[in-house]
């Protein structure tokens, strides 16, 4: 069957798009394209894709998986990161829950939102923001411990300064220094639930997707966007 040039342009830029939202192309699959062959590679999981992210030089694909689910509707997923020319899985990081997993801008550190194990004295499901080494997957940080936290975004500023995380329990988003681990501020959201966070290419300004309402507690859910000058760390007008 003839496929014209038109469609196959519109087949690469639909794949391009699919990956700079975050989504997985089939189940057990993520498919991307080389940008020096006119072909897709296929990477084949050992679990359902979820989340992808590229490193800043191209380099390195950065994925989350799911497996077998666990107590509270939990799921067991993983963060694998593949050499993107050669398409091999280098390493495998194990866990509860990853719900994001993003690049610091110098590409040497992960960051990734991920539920703990309930301990024997923390019997709850807790979610902390780890750091990771992004060739070894070795631990550098463990950030929001002994607070109730349900983290469900993360982003790095440009300048890699600051590392910020969403909490849509606490209507907060919470500003952690990397390098030290120390929490530099909490902005509070209002009404608002941040699922999405991320900042300006320049620094200097954060933004913030939020949900009001919750369902089924209640039918009248709306969306927020906020805008934060990084400066004064007040809310724009928009």
């Amino acid at each position: 069957m003839f496929v014209s040039k038109r469609k196959i342009t519109k087949r690469k830029v639909a794949v391009a798009v699919l990956l700079a939202a975050g989504v997985v192309v089939g189940v057990g699959l993520v498919a991307y394209l080389m940008e020096d062959k006119d072909a897709a590679r296929v990477l084949r999981l050992d679990g359902r894709g979820r989340l992808v992210a590229w490193s800043p030089d191209g380099k390195t694909l950065a994925v989350v998986t799911i497996n077998e689910p666990v107590f509270y509707g939990r799921t067991r997923s993983a963060i694998q990161l593949w050499d993107a020319e050669k398409g091999h899985m280098r390493v495998r990081l194990p866990g509860l829950a990853f719900r994001q997993v993003v690049f610091s801008p110098d590409g040497r550190t992960i960051a990734a939102p991920v539920t703990e194990d309930p301990q024997r004295d923390r019997p709850i499901f807790e979610d902390v923001l780890k750091l990771w080494d992004a060739k070894t997957l070795g631990l550098k940080q463990t950030l929001g411990l002994g607070g109730l936290h349900h983290l469900a975004c993360v982003a790095f500023s440009p300048d890699g300064k600051l590392v910020a995380a969403g909490d849509p329990s606490n209507k907060s988003v919470e500003l952690w220094n990397p390098e030290t681990g120390s929490l530099e501020r909490a902005l509070d959201t209002g009404e608002a639930q941040p699922w999405s966070v991320a900042f300006s290419p320049d620094g200097k300004s954060l933004v913030v997707g939020g949900q009001i309402g919750s369902p089924p507690q209640t039918v009248d859910v709306s969306g927020q966007v906020q805008l934060w000058d990084v400066q004064t760390w007040t809310l724009k007008n928009v």
